[in-house]
């Protein structure tokens, strides 16, 4: 029997079980301790986002029960053109989660999306939309990202529209719009939502408020800009991100299937930039290099590494990152490090990373052959996590705004450099040992 059959069946069971009495759906009595909680932890994706393009996306769902979930249950994906608050999806997908998910671990749902728009994504994951799983919080199961990336030159205005759309179609809404002045760095200011901006809605009506930053002639940050707004109805709070990108980006990565090391220019507006790879010394065992990504407008950012690698095996260290020469950063406590094995038809026998970005920020990669499975844990800004994935993922490594910070990969094609976003932005080398 086909899966899909199995499930209908299933559900047919279920529904006459109900209606006969010999089963009750789950009520908040039923769903206390004990139970599981399926929560939205986190959504990514892959870059670039060009509008009519496949984008890989990724739902990170969390148990933060205290039992494992044993059946599978249903996630929807709603999926808005439009940026902004409660927007109406323009699509909608419906995707089925295989258990199971441990207590106190993630598992990561992966479906492929068609953009609709260039270099924004604003999406909403529901789970368990049938309730097939008693939890101990039936009302936390949303969750929702929107994220809008725009480029500038240094010493520039820039602004970007923002919606907000009132559900009610028979009276109206008003939103109080405020932008998280943490988020804020020094030198910059933004309008729209500084301070709190009230703004009004007619019943069903779409409402646009311009979000608007300059950017100071002397900065090398691309900030991400967080953006509240609290439905006075409800007092529902949501959250948006505007990303502004005046300063290229770099990222690194290794494929065991082809050994070779990979720089890239890795922004999400998919802006031009060259690559540039100097070799300042090699030794027997090392290589210290310097990789440089330039962008469009002139500006560069430019990393110092040192390199090992020999068979199965590739490591290496940020020893410098240097921003037009104006701002240099010296890291501490970070390496990178992927360890493999491959059988005779080129298929992987294991596979292992350990990436420390500092003292603090780490992460364990794991490849299971047998299970044609991943896992991944580690700890991120003091806090502890467990991933699993289906079938091999790898992660490599970008610098954002003077941080190290660890990315996936996009591993759908092993026969391609492994990269973070489109490898026509990589510059790629084999390594020799």
């Amino acid at each position: 029997m086909e899966e899909f059959e199995k499930r209908i069946l299933t559900s047919i069971i279920v529904c006459v079980m109900i209606m006969s009495g010999l089963m009750a759906l789950p009520t908040p009595v039923d769903a206390k301790k004990g139970q599981p909680d399926l929560v939205v932890k986190n959504m990514s994706w892959i870059y670039p986002v060009i509008e009519g393009n496949d984008v890989p996306f990724t739902v990170y769902v969390y148990n933060q029960g205290e039992v494992s979930i044993e059946m599978g249950f249903w996630l929807r994906i709603n999926y808005a053109e439009l940026p902004g608050f409660w927007q109406e999806p323009t699509v909608t997908h419906q995707i089925w989660v295989e258990p199971p998910i441990k207590a106190g671990t993630k598992k990561a749902v992966e479906i492929t999306l068609t953009a609709l728009t260039t270099h924004q994504m604003n999406i909403e994951a529901i789970l368990d939309t049938t309730n097939i799983i008693a939890e101990s919080d039936e009302e936390n199961n949303e969750g929702h990202v929107c994220l809008v990336s725009v480029g500038a030159e240094r010493g520039s205005p820039v602004s970007v529209p923002v919606f907000l759309r009132n559900v009610n179609l028979f009276g109206g809404e008003t939103f109080t719009v405020e932008v998280d002045p943490s988020k804020i760095p020094d030198g910059w200011s933004f309008t729209g939502g500084v301070p709190p901006t009230i703004i009004t809605a007619a019943p069903g009506g779409n409402v646009a408020l311009n979000e608007g930053t300059y950017v100071p002639s002397d900065t090398h940050l691309n900030p991400v800009f967080r953006i509240n707004a609290t439905r006075q109805s409800d007092r529902e709070t949501r959250i948006m991100y505007i990303k502004v990108l005046s300063s290229p980006e770099i990222g690194f990565s290794f494929s065991p299937f082809l050994n070779e090391f990979c720089i890239m220019g890795i922004d999400q507006i998919d802006s031009e930039e060259t690559l540039n790879r100097t070799i300042i010394s090699e030794h027997p065992d090392m290589t210290i290099e310097e990789h440089t990504v330039t962008n469009a407008y002139g500006q560069y950012v430019k990393a110092t590494l040192e390199m090992h690698s020999s068979n199965h095996m590739n490591m290496y260290k940020i020893l410098k990152i240097d921003y037009n020469g104006e701002v240099i950063i010296i890291p501490e406590n970070n390496m990178f490090l992927t360890t493999f094995g491959l059988d005779d038809n080129g298929n992987l026998k294991h596979y292992y990373q350990y990436m420390k970005c500092d003292s603090e920020n780490y992460q364990h990669t794991y490849y299971d052959a047998k299970e044609n499975q991943t896992t991944m844990k580690g700890k991120v800004d003091g806090k502890d996590f467990v991933i699993t994935f289906d079938g091999f993922e790898a992660v490599g490594v970008r610098i954002l705004n003077d941080q190290i910070a660890i990315a996936r990969l996009d591993t759908r094609d092993l026969s391609i450099p492994l990269c973070m976003n489109d490898c026509q932005k990589a510059d790629c080398f084999m390594l020799t040992h």
